[in-house]
């Protein structure tokens, strides 16, 4: 996945599969997701929509990054652009950093 202005989103992880006939890649184990804005963020289990262009993992996943630093307990939801943390979260931001961070 790419942001033109931020640059790619990579993922990586210990294990993976590929569901082809559903076009979702399935990461196992120490997975790291990088934002092209510079966040990293740590789960165990994440799903990449190859189609739609979509992260999301629903186990407990931390970060950090310019803005500050995140613990979610029910996962996330990314896009090219916007990261999305689910359940209860905690974020430290920086000061004097701009974010247009949500939660849901």
């Amino acid at each position: 996945m790419a942001d033109e202005q931020k640059g790619p989103m990579t993922i990586k992880a210990s294990e993976g599969d590929y569901d082809q006939s559903q076009q979702v890649l399935h990461y196992n184990h120490d997975v790291t997701l990088k934002t092209g804005d510079g966040f990293v963020l740590k789960t165990e289990k994440a799903d990449l929509d190859v189609k739609a262009h979509k992260a999301k993992g629903h186990l407990p996943v931390t970060g950090k990054g310019p803005a500050g630093d995140v613990d979610a307990k029910d996962g996330f939801e990314a896009d090219k652009d916007t990261v999305h943390f689910k359940g209860q979260t905690k974020m430290i931001f920086k000061q004097g950093v701009q974010t247009g961070a949500k939660k849901e």
